[in-house]
Order: C-alpha cells, then sequence, then structure tokens
C-alpha cells in the first residue's frame, strides 16, 4: 500500500505520518509513505498528470484507474518495534485484620499532543501540535480517586472499615486497558488470593449536566439494593446501566471475575480534542459524585464480605458499536507480537462462547479471512452478515480449532 498525501491536500507534511494504535503485532503488507514529487514522476511515466488527478477525486468525479508500468521501484523495509514503561500508581490503606480490598481506580494517561489514532482533532485544532488536556477524560476520575484516598485515610479508624482499600491510577487505558489488565494478571490469579472484593472506577465524571450514569451493576446482585440504600442519602441523580462489559479499566476486573461499578456523565464534543479544558469542568458535579462513590464504597468496607458476582450475557456490544454483528469476544490489546488476536475473554451466551471459544485462544481465521493482527480482525467483523453461518479458526495451546460459529445482529 502507498500513501501520498498529493498537491491539493490540506495536510502541511508531504510524507503522510505512522502513528501506533493499539496493535503490536504486524500484518504481512508493506505499507509506504511517498512524497508528491516521487509520485508525481510515477504518474508522468504514464502520461498522467498528478495534480489534475487529485482536483477530479477532489471533485468527486469518477476516474479510471490505470496501470503504473514505467518505473520500478525497490524497497527496504524495516519494521521497528518499539517499546515503552507506562506506570501504575498505587497507594494501599491497610486496616489490621482485614482480608479482603478494595480498588478504587481512574486511568490517569490521555493522548498528549494527539499522535494517538483516537485524536479527534479537527482542522483548526491540528492534532500533532496542541496539548489534549484530557481535564475530563480523565483528569476528573484521578481528581477522584485522590479526594477519596485524603478522605478515607483521614477516617479510617472513625469508620471502622473492615476491608482495606487499595487507591490506583492506571496507565495505558487509551490504548486497550494495559495498565489495568497488566495488574489483573499479576496480582489476581483464579484461586482469587488477592481477595479483591469490588472495583469502583472513575473515568469522565467532570461534566455532569443531569445525571450520572452508574454503569456495571449487572456484575452483582448486591449493585441494586445498595445504590438505592446510598441514593436515599445522597441527591444526586443516578441512571443504572447493567452491562459491565465497558470501554474502559472495569473491564479489566469484570473479566477477572470481580463486581465493579464505573460511574461517568458522558460523551460530549471535546472528547478527545485539544479542547478538553478545565474552565469547561462541572465542578460541583463532581464533588457531588465523588461523594456519591464516597458513600457507595462505606457501604461495601463496612462488611468483610464481597459483592456476589454475577456472570453476565452479552448484549451485543463488546466488539465495538460500528460493527453489525456480535461475536461476544473480548480482545486482549495487551498482546505483544502475537500473530493473530489473543482474547482475554468471551461473553457468555455469545456465539463465540456457544461456538466452544475460550480465554486465551488466538483468533487466526474468521469468515475465510486471515487475522494477522486487530485491524485484520476488524475488517472481518465489518464485511460480515449476522445469521450467516461461518467458521472460526484459533490457536489453542498450539494447535489450529475450527468451530463452526454465527454471527449475532448487535442490539
Amino acid at each position: 500500500v502507498i500513501v501520498v498525501t498529493g498537491p491539493t491536500a490540506k495536510a502541511k507534511a508531504d510524507l503522510v505520518p505512522f502513528t501506533y494504535d493499539r496493535a503490536s503485532s504486524s500484518g504481512s503488507i508493506p505499507v509506504i509513505s511517498l512524497s508528491d514529487k516521487m509520485a508525481a514522476r510515477l504518474f508522468a511515466s504514464a502520461g498522467i498528470d498528478f495534480k489534475k488527478t487529485q482536483e477530479s477525486l477532489d471533485s468527486e468525479k469518477m476516474v479510471p484507474s490505470f496501470t503504473l508500468s514505467g518505473p520500478q521501484m525497490e524497497l527496504a523495509i524495516d519494521i521497528r518495534h518499539e517499546t515503552s514503561r507506562g506506570k501504575n500508581v498505587l497507594a494501599l490503606l491497610k486496616v489490621p485484620g482485614s482480608k479482603r480490598t478494595l480498588v478504587i481506580g481512574a486511568h490517569g494517561d490521555h493522548l498528549g499532543q494527539g499522535t494517538h489514532h483516537d485524536s479527534r482533532a479537527d482542522d483548526q485544532q491540528s492534532s500533532t501540535t496542541q496539548i489534549h488536556h484530557g481535564a475530563d477524560d480523565n483528569a476528573s476520575g484521578v481528581t477522584g480517586v485522590l479526594e477519596l484516598a485524603h478522605y478515607f485515610a483521614t477516617l479510617a479508624e472513625e469508620r471502622k472499615l473492615k476491608q482495606n482499600i487499595l487507591f490506583a491510577v492506571w496507565s495505558g487505558e487509551e490504548i486497550g486497558n494495559l495498565g489495568s489488565t497488566h495488574f489483573t494478571k499479576t496480582r489476581i490469579n483464579p484461586h482469587g488470593v488477592e481477595k479483591i472484593s469490588a472495583y469502583l472506577n472513575m473515568d469522565m465524571i467532570g461534566r455532569m449536566e443531569k445525571e450520572v450514569f452508574v454503569q456495571g451493576t449487572g456484575s452483582s446482585s448486591d449493585w441494586q439494593k445498595m445504590i438505592e440504600q446510598v441514593s436515599m442519602q445522597n441527591p444526586l441523580a443516578v441512571k443504572t446501566q447493567s452491562d459491565p462489559y465497558l470501554p474502559t479499566d472495569a473491564s479489566a476486573f469484570y473479566l477477572a471475575q470481580i463486581p465493579v461499578l464505573s460511574f461517568f456523565t458522558g460523551a460530549h464534543e471535546d472528547y478527545h480534542k485539544p479542547s478538553d479544558t478545565a474552565e469547561k469542568i462541572n465542578y460541583p458535579g463532581m464533588v457531588s459524585i465523588i461523594s456519591y462513590v464516597g458513600q457507595v464504597a462505606t457501604e461495601i468496607l463496612r462488611n468483610d464480605v464481597a459483592p456476589k458476582y454475577l456472570q453476565v450475557k452479552g448484549r451485543g456490544q463488546s466488539e465495538g458499536r460500528k460493527f453489525r454483528i456480535f461475536l461476544g469476544t473480548v480482545p486482549d490489546y495487551s498482546q505483544e507480537k502475537q500473530v493473530g488476536v489473543l482474547l482475554s475473554g468471551v461473553i457468555p451466551g455469545g456465539p463465540a462462547q456457544l461456538a466452544g471459544l475460550q480465554k486465551g485462544d488466538v483468533i487466526v481465521e474468521f469468515a475465510s479471512y486471515r487475522i494477522e493482527n486487530i485491524y485484520d480482525y476488524v475488517y472481518s467483523l465489518e464485511a460480515s452478515r449476522p445469521d450467516e453461518n461461518t467458521t472460526i479458526v484459533v490457536l489453542r495451546n498450539g494447535q489450529k480449532k475450527t468451530f463452526p460459529i454465527t454471527p449475532r445482529a448487535k442490539e
């Protein structure tokens, strides 16, 4: 694939920059960025005017395909895997004699100067020169963690807590919940040695208008009653959402079989733009939300038992909201140098689980499409139709296994 900016493009750079966007594995298709000068020479060899061709495309005129048969190019493509270190920031408030721990967390990363592919900066907000401040996403959530840490540290003895509290600021949420996933993989084993009772998450709590969304209530049979009790003491308007398969750090804990709640005030026009700035934060609203989270935490901490974990069947949202189909797979974005798509879990009742897929499987083929990375998988999902029988091929313990599968329509 050869990418060219073209002389009529608004882009200032002659060469299109390539940026990292989640996948740490590579594909088998070489991609290069070519200068306008070199592209013009290639077009001229076929007797075609490069600029006029682009102008025709810009005006939405049909341009017939043509062959550039004259020149030949020899390319040497060197792919360098760059690694960096993210840091989770953790603080444990110990309660003598306690055997369980409540985790209260938020992600502390954002988009920097917008080189991340999820930047929504427009032409007036150059995505590579302006800081993406992330006041709501997620300085607001980090503020909540710090305030609650101060509150409970000051009142720990007075409140007579019966559980430890781990306060966490996660790294790498914007590129696939990397920090929280690392924690759940390394600190929580299948036997529950860490004894984590529940996880409370705050992600974008700074733009409250009328209400705050309390997400993941379906992850425990105890949440609804607890929320009702807190709401009797706190006038904050809340709207509950049961689905625990969320695009935030709460998912990493839920997949580790820990009940979760995530607090969120909703999307807005400044999401992932440089314009997500501090003066737009609803500070009184944030105070109300943080107080509410503190009251929920207090209800949990009064007992030395954990909220009961519930396994929620899929509702058709895990792979992404733009697809027409639902398989019920949860990709592991923390995988490294893995050909295929590693699964961190499958949603109960979803087509993937019914077909026989398991956590730890690596998808290498779906609906006759070869899957080398997450982008191949995304394409195969976009190209597939609901209720059409097909097959999915996975690697399990190094062995290829083929399963018949029937995608469902998204709800």
